[in-house]
């Protein structure tokens, strides 16, 4: 999961370095295919949770996940989200049994600036005599930072760039990630 994030900040870099030579403001886009997505979200899911069901805890295991289509937003109301698919194992009530998750990306504002939200919504798994449980709830969100600082040598002295997450779009092939690119003043906080 560390690798995961380390990536993650990595792309912020990567849209300071693309845009270091742009006026004061700028804008950069990151892309991720359905493979890519599939890599992000395998290194960043957990093989393990502990949910409550049914008044008792109980471990439940995740595995086998896989991005299945991008689905991009229907209406404002309605953002887009990543179709996926996993297996869902409860062990002490001996079901295994595949899902079909939504993974939805949302721009928030975290303790040390935006970032991006990742949650699994939709994990619908069907129990003998209590119905179908949305698992989704029970999941816990991944919070990734998104904004980054950096110093970047130029011809003419170094300049401070920041670059902040504006914006998750899902395409019906791709979901993009805008940074916002803008050459700073003053001292950077701390991270």
């Amino acid at each position: 999961m560390r690798a995961a994030r380390r990536t993650f900040r990595v792309f912020a870099l990567f849209a300071a370095l693309v845009t270091s030579a742009a006026p004061a403001s700028a804008h950069v886009d990151v892309s991720f295919d359905r493979t890519t997505m599939q890599d992000l979200l395998t290194a960043l899911a957990p093989d393990t949770v502990i949910a409550t069901l049914a008044g008792r805890e109980v471990e439940v295991r995740l595995s086998d996940l896989k991005v299945t289509a991008f689905r991009p937003s229907a209406s404002e109301r309605e953002p887009g989200y990543v179709e996926t698919s996993m297996r869902v194992r409860v062990p002490s009530l001996g079901i295994s049994t595949a899902v079909r998750p939504h993974v939805h990306l949302d721009v928030v504002d975290l303790e040390n600036g935006r970032g991006c939200r990742i949650s699994f919504r939709n994990v619908d798994l069907k129990l003998p005599l209590l119905g179908a449980v949305d698992l989704g709830p029970l999941l816990p969100t991944i919070d990734l930072p998104a904004e980054h600082f950096a110093g970047l040598e130029t011809t003419a002295g170094e300049a401070r760039v920041r670059t902040t997450l504006a914006e998750v779009t899902v395409g019906a092939r791709m979901l993009r990630l805008r940074f916002d690119v803008g050459v700073m003043t003053g001292t950077p906080p701390e991270p």
